[in-house]
């Protein structure tokens, strides 16, 4: 490599840190209170997301049944199955 590409490269990286100095500059403006509220965000345990998944799908698969029994029926079907309401 000779003098004129590594002042080159020196160059830009230079302009790179300039770039992303700028860039974290907006950032820091348009969101001022982003790295607050992310410190202040509690994350479920994953357990805790997993048994709440698996709720969730259970509801749905509860309703479903209720759906096909009831159009098996010939019942009219309700437009939210209760297990969907009661889950709340």
């Amino acid at each position: 490599m000779d003098e004129g590409e590594a002042a080159g490269g020196a160059a830009l990286t230079a302009a790179v840190g300039r770039q992303e100095q700028v860039r974290l500059d907006l950032g820091a403006r348009m969101f001022p209170d982003a790295e607050e509220d992310q410190e202040d965000e509690v994350v479920a345990p994953l357990e805790e997301t997993r048994a709440q998944q698996r709720q969730a799908n259970e509801n749905t698969r509860i309703a479903a049944i209720l759906r096909a029994r009831a159009e098996r029926a010939g019942r009219p079907v309700p437009p939210a199955a209760p297990a969907l309401r009661q889950a709340g």
